[in-house]
């Protein structure tokens, strides 16, 4: 592995050195520039070599017990036999498992679990339901005694203003206005 602050050069050829610094393999790879970190593309190289071992008298193998290694056809087998078993709990009010997805608005169901179109449904709801409410006048409110929960008719005296004939009864027009 070749760190990211080190490079600014072309790779063709790996080695493999010992933890004595002995060479003991060499080999051709494919042609891979290794920018350094400064040129604003530095990245870490990492470098896979097989080897073919002539002698297995000169190679130890180390295995790492904290690796845990499984096949692939190990994996595949065990996805497919727990796909193929009934054993996928449903979800409850206390634990976890699949749930139904629903879109309705009006259900009362504890076992299925609402989709964003059902959220946004009810939201708009609630949202019109409140413009609707914001619109209308308070509960108790009157004008000269009278309730406002119904179309009510005023006359000019439930607002302290004069009809008609009090209006010409108080105010004399001025001559030559009609």
């Amino acid at each position: 592995m070749i760190p990211e602050n080190e490079g600014g050069w072309w790779i063709r050829e790996i080695g493999l050195f010992d933890k004595d610094g002995i060479l003991i393999a060499v080999g051709n790879c494919a042609e891979t520039y290794k920018p350094q970190l400064q040129e604003g593309t530095g990245r870490t190289q990492t470098i896979r070599m097989i080897l073919i071992v002539s002698s297995t008298d000169s190679v130890t193998l180390k295995v790492d017990p904290s690796v845990i290694l499984a096949t692939r056809e190990y994996l595949d087998d065990a996805i497919q036999k727990h796909a193929n078993s009934r054993h996928h709990p449903d979800a409850t009010l206390k634990e976890k498992g699949f749930v139904i997805l629903s879109s309705a608005v009006d259900s009362s169901s504890e076992t299925q679990a609402a989709t964003p179109k059902a959220v946004k449904a009810v939201y708009d709801f609630a949202n019109a339901a409140n413009n609707n409410a914001n619109g209308r006048v308070p509960a108790g409110r009157q004008v000269n005694g009278k309730e406002l929960n119904t179309d009510i008719s005023l006359n000019a005296g439930d607002v302290g203003a004069y009809n008609k004939e009090e209006s010409n009864q108080r105010f004399q027009l001025k001559e030559g206005i009609t």
